[in-house]
């Protein structure tokens, strides 16, 4: 597993145009260019996965964009477990593509990409009840805790969805 903040991915990206072959005979500038335009389409794509999740839905696009430029991309190969069970849940996970499987002792569940996890970590401190493996290479955005809380200011209607869906949960178990 290899994490990379989102506003680092064009070094990552340069890094790997520099090592294929046959992009050896361009210059320092045409690679550093096509690493950006790269990196510009991973966030482009990260900015509309994040869209769809109900988390970030009516988020307006400056503060998606706060919450993407602080999120971490987490590269799984299959069989990277993305957390396990009695790890400190401290961060929440968005699948960007691949699949996971997680497993707790009730069987297993599917993570597919769009599927947000974890979201309860940006407001409490606990820990995984489940294991979160890669079934094949996979890509995941996190977003910690503490770096949620440095934006937090821009993101008040995140912070009213997280008491919302605590509240249904605790009417939930009033029941």
């Amino acid at each position: 597993m290899r994490r990379t903040p989102l506003p680092e991915v064009a070094t990552v990206v340069l890094e790997a145009l520099g090592k294929s072959p046959g992009l050896d005979t361009l210059g320092p500038e045409a690679l550093q260019a096509m690493a950006e335009k790269a990196a510009d389409e991973i966030v482009r794509r990260e900015l509309v996965l994040l869209r769809v999740i109900p988390l970030f839905r009516d988020l307006a696009s400056a503060d998606l964009e706060r919450i993407a430029h602080v999120m971490q991309v987490v590269v799984l190969d299959a069989g990277d477990v993305l957390y396990a069970e009695g790890d400190p849940r401290d961060e929440c996970f968005v699948l960007a593509r691949g699949e996971c499987s997680i497993t707790d002792e009730q069987g297993a569940t599917s993570f597919q990409p769009g599927q947000c996890v974890g979201w309860e970590a940006l407001a409490e401190e606990g820990r995984w009840t489940q294991t979160c493996r890669a079934t094949r290479d996979s890509l995941a955005v996190g977003l910690g805790r503490d770096v949620f809380r440095s934006v937090w200011h821009c993101v008040l209607l995140i912070a009213s969805v997280i008491l919302r869906r605590i509240l249904v949960r605790l009417r939930m178990t009033a029941r």
